[in-house]
């Protein structure tokens, strides 16, 4: 029997389990306290689903099932490889709360504000600190446009925060409306926002000159310029992009 845990995943000590459970259910009394309603979905999801989704890179990461008995042989037999599976482990909860959304919304009330913490998979290279298995807590509130959405998500994150023992953080405020607006003023289409959103989201792993050398296909050589000078200056985009 092998004894070491899958690549990518871990054991945890009885005394590491403990401290684990105390963060996640002190910070879940607080969401409670505030409002906000526990959610449980599953980690499995239709593969269509998964591959649908706007994910951007994990998408290539996705855990895929693969069908069983008939239905695999009928699959391969047929040459249709794209159709091997049809299920495979979430990479993130925001999938599955938007499937959750549309299966059940004739049984909830609006606004819904939720809270869901669960196991969450990824097959990527392992590294320090990235596990191909790791828990993601998600919270949400649907149903409510006003932008009071967003700062009670923020307030209550902090408080959250704080509940475990946690001071010295920030909080970095993100806009799609102004980053919309932003790729519009620099000659983009609107139908290529939420692709843009995507590479922006790479800055802390490629940088600014990688974020760059994604862009020189996409500008002319002025409004490249401009871009790459905001970025590097102003850095108004060094927080993560939004892009539901």
């Amino acid at each position: 029997m092998k004894t070491k845990t899958a690549k990518g995943t871990r054991d945890y000590l009885p005394q590491e389990t403990e401290l684990r459970g105390f963060i996640q259910s002190r910070m879940l009394e607080t969401y409670l306290n505030a409002g906000f309603s526990q959610i449980i979905t599953p980690i499995l999801e239709d593969i269509e689903n998964l591959r649908n989704s706007d994910g951007g890179d994990n998408l290539s990461m996705v855990f895929e099932v693969m069908k069983r008995g008939s239905r695999l042989s009928s699959a391969i037999t047929n040459q249709q490889f794209d159709a091997l599976s049809d299920i495979g482990l979430r990479y993130e909860l925001t999938t599955s709360l938007c499937r959750y959304y549309a299966n059940n919304k004739s049984k909830l009330l609006l606004p819904l504000k939720c809270i869901q913490i669960g196991n969450c998979y990824r097959a990527e290279n392992p590294q320090r600190g990235r596990y191909r298995e790791f828990i993601q807590c998600d919270i949400d509130i649907i149903g409510l446009d006003s932008f009071w959405a967003e700062v009670e998500l923020m307030v209550t994150t902090a408080n959250a925060l704080m509940s475990v023992g946690m001071r010295d953080f920030k909080i970095r405020v993100n806009d799609r409306q102004l980053l919309k607006a932003l790729f519009l003023k620099f000659g983009f289409l609107e139908s290529q926002v939420s692709s843009l959103c995507v590479i922006f989201d790479k800055i802390d792993k490629i940088g600014v000159s990688g974020i760059a050398h994604k862009l020189a296909e996409k500008l002319s050589k002025i409004r490249h310029a401009n871009v790459c000078w905001i970025i590097s200056r102003r850095r108004i985009f060094r927080w993560r992009s939004m892009c539901k």
